[in-house]
């Protein structure tokens, strides 16, 4: 700067933009500009390269005479710069590049200074305008002042080839094995600025083999051209297929890829499925025809079915018949309905087939048929045991009775119009019956009769029952005598061996009572008279009731000392010397002789009175 001569400086001056103020003695003041920042112009560059004048450097300058500071960002980096331009390294001078992950801030000693390197590299064709900015704490005491460098530079398109494919895959879908797809197509395009090499173009991944390409493309393609790639898929067998279209070349992102996918499939065939398999008609009566039943055909497959024939087959096959719905084809996916009957003229099993001549696999298509003939629904009427024999009867009584089951092994119900005792004896038979009038089909009924003799003579009769089954009436035989009852009876023993009483003893005898004609349940009471003066006589027990098992009491004898044989007497004398020493004695033996009226016993004591007649005399 300039001042008048003898002039002088007085005071200096920094505003806020950095600007240098100098003023003299004689009052004029000039402005020095020392902070207007430099700018950065670069040289044509094509796009995605970088500029031949690149790198260009920035000197920061500390004139202060205290450290600078560059604080971190928390948005930003420090220094910033526009995209299309590259911030880089100078060297061992280069200034603190900033990120908002940086730990400490950036510093510049006083009286030093740093360089910032900048390079071009164009995104686009065309002018490109943008800055470098640096954040500082220390100009003129204003809070992180900004300082700003202008930077240009002009991208071009000379020399950069590009590659774009469209569509970026291809989907085949099904294809039938064994062929060859409809061929689909990929458009290489060039929208770059130079002409595109080709190194290769070729099919790659897992299944190569099953795709092919055709394509216009050659080894180059000019700048704003194109050329078609034309692919088609060929599976061998059934199941997903992939693979890609591969292009290497001198664009960015070479090699450039195309996805390819598609399905095998099997060829369109028809099928035929029955449904069910085979038909039961059970038990069908013979001269008759069953309900029908159905089988369905249906094809589930990709084709029409061809439909040459439906038969029936088998050893049996006109026992059966059919008819159908179905015509001469079955589209794929429907169905159609065989009706089968049956028609038994025998009793017995029959079975034959449905037979289908189709052009599916597995012709001819077979379904079983089987049914059994049965004879028409009838009762059966049988009587077991087909004879009842009743025991001798005592006329006037009724025997136990004896039981006849009714059976009915048939298939229909019996209808029972009656059940009676007929024949020459059928007055001493009687019966009782749980059969009703209809006996279902395998159930039993009882028929119970029962005895009662009015004579003593043989009886025969029969069971008659009248019904609807073959072979009405159905008999069993019935035989009994009644015999004449029986007079309960007993008879008495004893023991008759000759005994010697001597006066003042006594002797025993053992009266046994037995039962005749089966039982006596009456009571008998014993007793004995007839005996001579001086003799008694008592029994133990004095009644006894024989039943049906013998009984017996004891007789005792006894003779008094004063007993004494007179010539009335039933007894004689005997010389003492043939009968030896002794006192006086009765020798005598006993004969029982009951005396009542032989007559049916009612259950009364019978009074048995005992004469004794003694046989013997008396010894002196």
């Amino acid at each position: 700067m300039s001042k008048p001569q003898g002039d002088f400086f007085t005071a200096v001056a920094l505003d806020g933009q950095g600007n240098l103020y100098i003023a003299s003695a004689t009052g004029l003041v000039e402005k020095i500009d020392l902070a207007d920042p430099p700018s950065l112009s670069f040289a044509s560059t094509a796009v995605g390269a970088t500029s031949s004048d690149s790198p260009q450097a920035v000197t920061v300058s500390n004139i202060g005479t205290a450290p600078l500071t560059f604080p971190v960002s928390a948005t930003g980096n420090n220094p910033s710069i526009s995209s299309g331009f590259v911030l880089g390294s100078s060297g061992s001078g280069a200034c603190a590049l900033l990120t908002p992950t940086s730990t400490t801030p950036g510093t510049l000693a006083a009286s030093s200074a740093c360089s910032i390197a900048v390079s071009f590299s164009p995104i686009a064709v065309g002018l490109d305008t943008g800055s470098i900015q640096l954040t500082d704490d220390s100009l003129n005491g204003v809070p992180n002042p900004t300082q700003t460098i202008p930077l240009t530079g002009t991208g071009t398109g000379v020399g950069a080839p590009q590659a774009v494919l469209s569509p970026t895959s291809l989907s085949f879908g099904d294809v039938t094995t064994g062929s060859t797809s409809a061929s689909q197509s990929i458009t290489l395009s060039n929208p770059g600025t130079s002409a595109l090499t080709l190194t290769g173009l070729s099919v790659t991944g897992t299944n190569t083999t099953k795709f092919a390409q055709t394509n216009t493309c050659g080894t180059s393609l000019a700048a704003g051209a194109s050329c078609v790639i034309t692919v088609t898929f060929s599976p061998d067998v059934a199941g997903g297929y992939s693979a890609s279209i591969s292009i290497a070349d001198n664009a960015s992102g070479s090699p450039q890829i195309a996805s390819l996918t598609g399905t095998g499939v099997a060829p369109a065939a028809p099928q035929a499925v029955l449904s069910p398999t085979s038909l039961a008609f059970g038990n069908t009566i013979t001269g008759t025809t069953s309900a029908t039943q159905g089988i369905t055909l249906s094809n589930p497959g990709t084709a029409a079915l061809t439909i040459a024939g439906i038969t029936v087959i088998g050893s049996n096959a006109t026992k059966f018949a059919q008819t159908n719905n179905c015509g001469g084809s079955l589209a794929a996916g429907s169905a159609c309905t065989i009706t089968v009957s049956f028609s038994p003229d025998v009793v017995g099993a029959y079975s034959a087939s449905i037979s289908v001549a189709d052009n599916a696999s597995g012709s001819p298509q077979t379904a079983a048929l089987t049914g059994t003939g049965v004879a028409p629904a009838s009762p059966q009427a049988v009587l077991s045991p087909t004879s009842l024999s009743f025991p001798n009867t005592t006329v006037g009584s009724s025997a136990s009775a004896l039981v006849a089951q009714l059976s009915n092994p048939g298939n229909a119900s019996l209808a029972i119009t009656g059940i009676t005792i007929a024949g020459t004896g059928a007055s001493a038979f009687t019966l009782t019956t749980t059969c009703g009038t209809s006996l279902a089909a395998s159930a039993t009924c009882s028929i119970s009769v029962v005895f009662t003799p009015s004579s003593s003579t043989t009886y025969a009769a029969f069971v008659s029952v009248a019904d609807n089954a073959s072979g009405s009436p159905h008999t069993a035989q019935l035989s009994g005598s009644g015999v004449a009852a029986l007079v309960p009876d007993f008879s008495i023993t004893a023991t008759n061996s000759p005994q010697t009483i001597a006066r003042g003893a006594s002797g025993q005898y053992t009266i046994a009572l037995a039962p005749a004609n089966g039982s006596f349940p009456s009571a008998i009471n014993l007793s004995i008279s007839g005996l001579p003066t001086g003799v008694t006589g008592t029994f133990s027990p004095a009644s006894v009731t024989p039943n049906g098992n013998a009984a017996s009491s004891t007789l005792t004898v006894a003779v008094s000392n004063s007993f004494a044989a007179t010539s009335s007497s039933p007894f004689r004398r005997f010389d003492r010397s043939r009968v030896g020493e002794g006192g006086a004695a009765i020798a005598f033996a006993v004969l029982l002789m009951p005396w009542f009226k032989r007559k049916r016993i009612r259950p009364l004591a019978l009074q048995v009175l005992l004469a004794v007649m003694l046989v013997g005399g008396i010894i002196v």
